[in-house]
């Protein structure tokens, strides 16, 4: 999953390169934070809303929106020159926050039940361990 990646790069990729946006973009520390900000927000409340879509929808064709979502947030980042707009471009980027449990639940679907970890879950067992107990 190439997206996954992708999105975990795009939330590090700007806290080494702070200082010089600030320059370019001619703002305060305080306000080059949110560059960050805005990104961990939109990924915070795109994570369960993409989730409970993916629900509802599938799985696949709303990975396919956070991957344009993410796409578009680049895009626009990229190509302005105005704060204001450089921050809702990390907004959209943010909102590609529901990617990966988007993908972990492909990988549930697709896959068979003995291929997935259980994750000390007992409910998918069909035999718990002698030393883990099931309730």
């Amino acid at each position: 999953m190439l997206g996954v990646l992708v999105y975990g790069v795009l939330g590090t990729v700007v806290t080494p390169a702070l200082t010089l946006l600030q320059h370019d973009l001619h703002t305060s520390v305080g306000g080059v934070t949110w560059l960050l900000t805005a990104y961990l927000l939109a990924a915070a409340v795109s994570t369960a809303v993409l989730g409970r879509l993916g629900d509802m929808f599938g799985k696949r064709r709303m990975l396919l929106v956070a991957l344009m979502l993410m796409a578009a947030g680049t895009l626009v980042s990229a190509v302005s020159g105005v704060f204001a707009v450089v921050v809702l471009g990390r907004v959209l980027q943010g909102m590609a926050g529901g990617l990966l449990p988007l993908a972990f639940g492909i990988i549930r679907d697709e896959l068979p039940g003995e291929r997935v970890g259980h994750a000390g879950n007992c409910r998918d067992r069909q035999q718990p361990s002698v030393d883990q107990s099931c309730p």
